[in-house]
């Protein structure tokens, strides 16, 4: 069995010590760096389990700079996290835009730290073969038949928000099809929609993926029936 091994990027060193000491009581192996080059330097030399990330890191690349980097050099190999105490809504979006898997507040707490780890780097504890496991598409195709669960969270008059176990990049189109849908639109068996925003949340105690999507406006029958389900639900909220 081999230990998971985590790289981090961070120019604090007090924070850089809270999170190496509990690495390393979590069982992982852990180098940190506090500037790109060395992190870079190291990446070529031998990929991690998992990448910590801060995005303001003093002087030269940013922490976007170096999600955007590796991201370009390592497609869809390398698990990122960003770590950082700017929680802005806009600073968080940027990073998962840019390719980022997940986002944490610095200073983490121990749970949610730990929740973490298990995550990303469960399938490097199992056996010294096993990978992670990562949807790779060629970049020659437009489209890839993938299925997964998504549930709505909230219904909008141009779209919904939807709750994902999968991170899915701003931009892409997909169909959305299920019993949840036929209570919305009973016109329409699928619907086309588009990312428009993503974030991350904590639901019934698990991390969660939220979905902003929109649906195209050539699709004039659901958005009929989707603003008729709105009005129908704010007539409830004011039945006495």
């Amino acid at each position: 069995m081999s230990k998971a091994l985590v790289y981090m990027i961070d120019d604090d060193p007090d924070v850089s010590s809270l999170i190496e000491r509990r690495c390393l009581k979590f069982g992982c192996d852990i180098k940190l760096f506090a500037t790109a080059e060395p992190l870079f330097a190291e990446l070529v030399l031998k990929r991690p389990t998992l990448l910590i990330v801060d995005l303001n890191l003093g002087e030269g690349m940013t922490g976007f700079d170096v999600i955007r980097k590796v991201r370009a050099e390592f497609p869809g190999e390398l698990p990122i996290v960003i770590l950082s105490g700017d929680r802005a809504q806009n600073s968080v979006s940027k990073g998962l835009e840019l390719g980022a898997n997940d986002f944490l507040v610095k200073p983490p707490g121990k749970n949610d730290f730990e929740e973490m780890l298990a995550l990303y780097t469960s399938a490097a504890q199992q056996t010294e073969s096993a990978t992670p496991n990562f949807l790779k598409v060629d970049p020659n195709r437009k489209a890839v038949r993938l299925g997964f669960k998504l549930a709505i969270q909230e219904v909008r008059p141009d779209g919904m928000t939807l709750i994902s176990d999968h991170l899915v990049k701003k931009g892409a189109s997909f169909y959305l099809v299920g019993p949840e849908l036929q209570k919305i639109s009973l016109s329409c068996d699928k619907l086309f929609v588009s990312v428009t925003d993503t974030s991350t949340a904590l639901i019934s105690g698990q991390k969660k993926h939220l979905l902003t999507v929109k649906i195209t406006s050539s699709q004039k029958e659901p958005f009929a029936e989707i603003k008729e389900f709105l009005n129908t639900q704010f007539a409830k909220l004011h039945v006495k």
